[in-house]
């Protein structure tokens, strides 16, 4: 699927396309993600798999916080994500949310970290917290690639300040399939007519000649059907 938006621009003269593949590091993925509940009567300390210091209450209307159990030391939770059975996470997008600090008081600090057996922690994201008069919740995030993919990763996040949120974006290994050619044919409008043009088989990158004032690009993508075993 192409999004109508992403169609490049045509121009007159040379115009290089290229035809990229997979996900933004080229691998074969798929979405997944989950977002931890931090909604007023949601069962959050069943939710995280350790934490230090931490006590669940109430946050903004309609919403919890994990603040610190005693003040001035810094709350720590470790929240544990698994993959659907037999699948592994590729890589992973993580963004948290933390309270600022109390105005006028030095900025705090919070850290993210992830692991991939809950024992050895590799940083993600270290920051300052704000402080300011707004008092906004801040974001910390970070992502991280798992090289041979991991069934289940943990997120530890610790902070000087309440936590009040947890999203975890991961993407799973998919297998690679066979692939089968794809036929692209651009078509355009310009000042002399109309434009078209076949991009050459099995080519990621080739350029169109276009004319003046080229406009109405389409783009159509075309594979052969292929019979399931």
């Amino acid at each position: 699927m192409t999004a109508p938006i992403s169609l490049p621009r045509l121009a007159e003269g040379e115009n290089r396309m290229e035809l990229k593949f997979g996900d933004k590091y080229g691998l074969c993925t798929v979405p997944w993600q989950e977002v931890v509940d931090f909604r007023q009567g949601a069962d959050l300390p069943r939710r995280w798999a350790e934490a230090a210091n931490a006590q669940a209450m109430s946050g903004a209307s309609g919403w919890q916080k994990i603040a610190p159990a005693e003040q001035g030391k810094p709350v720590q939770v470790t929240f544990r994500f698994d993959a659907p059975w037999g699948r592994k996470f590729a890589w992973a997008y993580v963004v948290a949310m933390v309270l600022e600090g109390p105005p006028n008081e030095p900025a705090g600090n919070a850290t993210l970290e992830w692991s991939p057996d809950g024992q050895e922690w590799q940083l993600l994201t270290e920051r300052a917290i704000a402080n300011t008069d707004a008092q906004w919740d801040m974001t910390i995030d970070g992502e991280f690639r798992v090289e041979q993919g991991a069934e289940t990763v943990w997120i530890r996040l610790t902070s000087d300040t309440g936590i009040c949120g947890v999203e975890f974006y991961g993407h799973l290994c998919e297998q690679k399939r066979d692939s089968h050619p794809l036929e692209i044919t651009h078509s355009w409008k310009q000042g002399d007519g109309e434009g078209r043009f076949n991009a050459p088989a099995g080519a990621t990158t080739y350029t169109i000649e276009c004319g003046k004032a080229a406009h109405s690009h389409t783009i159509e993508m075309h594979v052969p059907s292929v019979r399931s075993k």
